[in-house]
Parts: structure tokens; sequence; C-alpha cells
């Protein structure tokens, strides 16, 4: 297993204001707008990044991005940007998954966790 990759969090500032340092936003006002209406989202995106780390790797930046089709809820989502090959983004988003995300309480959220290839 990776090792672990802790990111230290001052609990001086808003949970917005964490987000903020953690993450990138995409089109700002609707990530804010998407936090702010869907409590406890924010929390699972804090304590989701240090995992995200340990298998994406330190480096790599993650955008959060607030996507609606028409008529359809709005969902967050967590876009891991990346720079390799599609295999190790797959195998990274997978263990993601089976040994961290899978084990959350969602509590109805929209969240999703990707990546994009860039």
């Amino acid at each position: 297993m990776p090792e672990q990759v802790t990111i230290p969090i001052s609990r001086s500032t808003n949970e917005i204001d964490q987000l903020k340092i953690l993450y990138r936003f995409q089109h700002n006002e609707k990530a804010e707008a998407f936090l702010s209406s869907n409590p406890g989202a924010g929390s699972v995106l804090i304590n989701a990044l240090p995992k995200l780390r340990t298998f994406f790797g330190a480096d790599v930046v993650f955008n959060l991005e607030v996507m609606a089709e028409d008529g359809e809820p709005q969902v967050l989502y967590a876009v891991a940007v990346w720079r390799g090959p599609l295999e190790g983004a797959v195998a990274a988003l997978e263990n993601f998954d089976e040994k961290w995300w899978l084990d959350q309480p969602t509590r109805g959220l929209a969240l999703t966790f990707t990546y994009e290839l860039v």
C-alpha cells in the first residue's frame, strides 16, 4: 500500500476556506454554493484529500467542479488532474475507491471522485 500522506489543516479557518487551500475550485461560485447547501460535503472532501494524495501522488492537483444537466441535480466532482498514463489513473482511482471511499457514509451526497487526463 502506498505511504500515507498527511495534510495539515488549520482549524481557525472555515471549511470552504480550507477547501480552497486543498483543492482548485473551477467555477468558484457554483462550487461554493454546492458546499454551502450540502452539509457534510466539505468534511468528506477534507478527509478524502490525504487518501487521494496517497493513491494519486502528492504532486497531483485536484479540482472541484459542479456539473448538472438541465433539470438534473447538481453533482460535485473532485477531479484528479492526471499527467501520466491512463492505467495509472484507473489504478489510483480503484485503490482509492476500494480502500477508502466505498467505506465512507455518503449521507446522500452528490459527490463523485474521478480523474482527467491532460
